[in-house]
Formats: structure tokens, C-alpha cells, sequence
């Protein structure tokens, strides 16, 4: 009898646990690096927001009027986790994406800044991108953009079956700022998630809306708006699409397969540190970003991670989804663990190859971040200062010469690893820029000796901001109606542009 027992129970534990991985699914237990290699079905939603702080986030403690103006991102931070050390590479919409999608950061995919650069076809590169991983792998890839910026033509529709862009129109000098609204992209992905039949997916929805100009929409955007800002209203405005997303998932039966990444790609100075926008200064107001992840069910992220960065997109996506990270990279999974000497890169050489003042760059550690350039060296120490504007360098020479030392060393790293120019032909490149357009002669950065003696960018903000001034009041008398008027705009514009470039350091504070 009890030998019979024995057997029963063994029986019974055996057909106990087949139906306990029958119906929750044995094969959705990560393997030791983070994969659901056996998973049937595995689908991935990235969705990035353009010039979206992260302070505007109800995940990251925002409130208007005693509620969260972004409740459906809140509901995807409930399901994962937000990150609050979350940083952008740089503070532009184009190189910071292709960093999401590559793993890279700029100097190693070689896309430096807007426009000028475009991210080079698969057989003239080294590395691969996500889209082109999965879609080897038979993901069906399509990608929803919604702004010129990121049009096809600069290089991010590698791999991806179907990429939607905003399409150039006739007779624009402001063709850089076309864009479409968050309900017209969320709709062209929300047929194309309707033809999907596959067991895998990889879809990327990028949202342009807070990015300025800001406009005012009907509904609760609207009232989000009033009680605080437009920009507030526009971030709204994205979060209720997103919550067109999240349905559209669960009425699917997708959402308990999908690794849903939510991810700035920069933020909004909004006058902080003299900065009005964005791509000049590398200040938490345009690198801390919004990061928000949810794994599938049953995977699980890293519970002590605190850290992730643009570079550690694409790493996370591979690790779930399969396929090779490139070479190079210094991004890991959100899954993993981060080796103890990691840290986050940021750069910016738009100023200089706009208005010829000082690239910058920066390094975070722990709580500190050290910014270069122009022959400045600023430290602050977050904990303590959290809006930056106790510059330590004076009071921590040892700290920030050990900063200076280790951003110098990364810097060669990676550039060492840039052998391909990405700059875009002369006779290639489109007639408007992003606020100004160098000449195709410019280098992709300043040597280090050179960027000590231009200007730092933090000295021109005033210069920045009337330019800023003059080309929102030239908007609004040539609102781009007729192509007459918006010829006109461009033309004064790049005026104006022009006397700042041929002043370049001796250019006064205001024109």
C-alpha cells in the first residue's frame, strides 16, 4: 500500500504539473539571459515620444489640478516599471531614435544631428538595427512616424516591412516641421495591427505632438491644457492615443505577449538654464527622459536596475525578441543587471555645426554629471542639487578631473569605432534645416583643442532666444498657406542665421 501510494502521488505531481505548464505556459520562464527563446508568441509595441519631459509624467509624479494628465502610460508603468535615471544620448529627434534602434550610441551609427545625416543602407554599415534583427528572424516589422524628421529618406526604415512616414508636400520652405497628429498615426497602426496575423511582431509608433508648435485639441487634452500648459495638453493629447494602443492590444488578445517600451527621445528646455527648446545645452530638461517598460507576462525586468539610457532600447528588445546586439555597444537589457562602471553618454554637436559655438559633452555617474565644451567644465552632484545649478567643478577639482578623464576615454572609444561618414550628399540634402544648415564642408565635430576656444552654447541663449523670437513671429505673418509666404519665412530666416554664423564667437548677446 504504500509503495501503490508512492506511485500515485508521483502520478499525480507528474499530471499536476504538465497541466500547470499547459495552461500558464512552461516555455514563458526567461532562460539565464533574459530571452523567451520558446515562446510562440512574442510581440513588441515601441513608442516614442518626441520632446517629452519627464517630469510631465503622472508615473513620475505629476499632477494637474489632483490627477495624472498621462493615466494610460501610468497604467503601463503599473504593469513594469518607470525609470527615473533615464537619459537620452543626445537631445535630437533623428540621432537619438537611431541610437534607440541601434544599440549605438551617435559617433558609432554615425547620425550626429538632424537633417544633414541619415543613417547609411545596410550594405554600407558594419551593424544592423533591430527592425532588420527581427525581420531575419520572421517578425513582421512596420513602423508609424509622425514627423518629416524621420522621414524614410534618413535611414530608420531599414528592416521594417512597412514604414508610414509623414510624406513631403509641395512647396514648403518648413517642410522639416510637417507632421501629422497622434489620432491620424495611431490610426494608419491600428489597421495595419488589424491585416497582422503572425505570432510575432515588432511595431514602432513615434509621436510628434509635444514638440512645438503646440496646438490646442477638444477634450480632455484641452482641459489638461488649460489648467497648465499646451505643452501639458499636447502630452495629453499622445496619452490618450496611446490608450487607443493599449486597447487595441488587449481586444486583440496581444497585450500578455507584448513588451511595450515607452521612451523620449529627448526633452524641452522650457527656459530652463536659458534654453527655450532643445539641442543646445545637455541639462537634465532635455536628457532625462521618460522610460517605461512592461515585459511580457511572465518575464520579469531587473529589479535592482536603476539606470537605462536610449543605447539599452535595443538590447532589451533582442533579449526578448532574439537576434544579435552589434558590436560595440554599451547598452544593456532592462532584464539584466548593469556592470558596476557603467554610465550614460550624452552629446550634442549641433551648435557647432549650426552657428560654429562649442559641441558639448557629458557623463553621468552615480549622482554626478560632468559637462564639457567651449572650454567650460561643469559638475553637479543631483542628490543635492537637483536643478543643476551649483556648478561643482571648483569645489570637486579631483571629482571632476576623474569625470573629465573618463569622458575623454569613452570619446575615443567611441569614435575609434566611426568608419563610416554619415553626412548626407550636398546635392542630397533637403532645402530646409532644422533652424539653420551648415555647409557641406563642416566636420562631424570639433577636434578638442578647437572646441576650447568657440563659444559654450549656455553664452548664446539670449542670441538663441530673440532668433527664436524672429522666426515664430515670421510664422505667424507667413503661417505657410501659400508657398510665396513660406519662401519669404525660410528666406529671412536664414538671414538672420547667417549674420549668426559669419559672428560666430564675437556675436553679441542679442541681435
Amino acid at each position: 500500500m504504500k509503495r501503490s501510494g508512492t506511485c500515485v502521488q508521483v502520478v499525480l505531481i507528474i499530471v499536476v504539473s504538465f497541466a500547470t505548464c499547459l495552461f500558464s505556459s512552461c516555455s514563458d520562464e526567461p532562460n539565464g539571459n533574459g530571452k523567451l527563446s520558446d515562446r510562440k508568441n512574442r510581440h513588441i509595441l515601441l513608442i516614442t515620444l518626441d520632446t517629452t519631459r519627464q517630469d510631465r509624467l503622472g508615473a513620475y509624479g505629476r499632477q494637474i489640478k489632483g490627477s495624472s494628465p498621462t493615466p494610460n502610460i501610468d497604467t503601463i508603468a503599473q504593469e513594469g516599471r518607470a525609470y527615473s535615471r533615464a537619459f537620452a544620448s543626445t537631445p535630437l529627434t533623428l540621432p537619438s531614435h537611431a541610437t534607440m534602434l541601434t544599440g549605438l550610441e551617435p559617433p558609432q551609427h554615425g547620425v550626429r544631428e538632424n537633417n544633414d545625416f541619415f543613417l547609411l543602407p545596410k550594405s554600407q554599415r558594419d551593424f544592423s538595427t533591430v527592425a532588420e534583427e527581427l525581420h531575419d528572424d520572421g517578425f513582421e516589422t512596420a513602423a508609424f512616424t509622425s514627423s518629416r524628421v524621420i522621414a524614410a529618406d534618413f535611414g530608420l526604415g531599414a528592416g521594417f516591412d512597412v514604414y508610414n512616414d509623414v510624406k513631403k508636400t509641395a512647396g514648403g520652405g518648413d517642410s522639416h516641421y510637417e507632421e501629422r497628429d497622434a489620432v491620424a498615426t495611431t490610426s494608419e497602426a491600428l489597421q495595419w495591427l488589424d491585416k497582422m496575423e503572425g505570432p510575432r511582431s515588432f511595431v514602432w509608433v513615434h509621436y510628434f505632438d509635444p514638440h512645438h508648435p503646440w496646438v490646442r485639441h477638444v477634450g480632455r487634452s484641452a482641459l489638461v491644457a488649460e489648467a497648465s500648459s499646451d505643452y501639458d495638453g499636447e502630452i495629453a493629447f499622445v496619452d490618450g492615443q496611446i490608450g487607443r494602443l493599449i486597447a487595441a492590444y488587449k481586444e486583440r488578445g496581444l497585450w500578455n505577449d507584448t513588451l511595450v517600451l515607452v521612451v523620449g527621445d529627448h526633452g524641452e528646455g522650457l527656459g530652463e538654464h536659458g534654453e527655450d527648446s532643445h539641442g543646445f545645452l545637455l541639462h537634465d530638461a532635455t536628457m532625462r527622459i521618460p522610460f517605461v517598460v512592461k515585459p511580457p507576462q511572465g518575464q520579469s525586468l531587473e529589479k535592482k536596475r536603476e539606470l537605462a539610457r536610449t543605447v539599452d532600447v535595443a538590447p532589451t528588445i533582442l533579449a526578448f525578441g532574439g537576434g544579435q546586439e552589434n558590436t560595440g555597444t554599451i547598452g544593456e537589457s532592462l532584464f539584466e543587471s548593469l556592470p558596476k562602471d557603467s554610465v550614460a553618454y550624452g552629446e550634442t554637436v549641433y551648435p557647432f555645426r549650426q552657428f560654429n559655438w562649442a559641441a558639448l559633452w557629458s557623463l553621468r555617474v552615480d549622482d554626478w554629471l560632468l559637462i564639457e565644451g567651449g572650454g567650460k567644465t561643469l559638475l553637479f552632484n543631483h542628490k543635492e542639487d537637483p536643478l543643476e545649478l551649483d556648478d561643482q567643478s571648483a569645489k570637486q577639482p579631483d571629482k571632476a578631473r576623474e569625470l573629465s578623464r573618463e569622458l575623454l576615454r569613452l570619446r575615443r572609444v567611441l569614435n575609434a569605432q566611426n568608419r563610416n561618414d554619415s553626412r548626407r550628399d550636398p546635392g542630397d540634402m533637403r532645402a530646409t534645416p532644422y533652424v539653420g544648415g551648415p555647409s557641406a564642408d563642416i566636420p562631424e565635430e570639433p577636434t578638442v583643442d578647437e572646441n576650447k576656444l568657440l563659444v559654450h552654447p549656455q553664452d548664446r541663449m539670449g542670441t538663441l532666444r530673440q532668433l527664436n523670437r524672429l522666426i515664430r513671429l515670421l510664422e505667424q505673418l507667413c503661417p505657410g498657406k501659400d508657398d510665396k509666404g513660406r519662401l519669404q519665412a525660410f528666406v529671412d530666416s536664414q538671414i538672420l542665421i547667417g549674420l549668426m554664423r559669419q559672428r560666430g564667437a564675437k556675436s553679441p548677446s542679442v541681435l
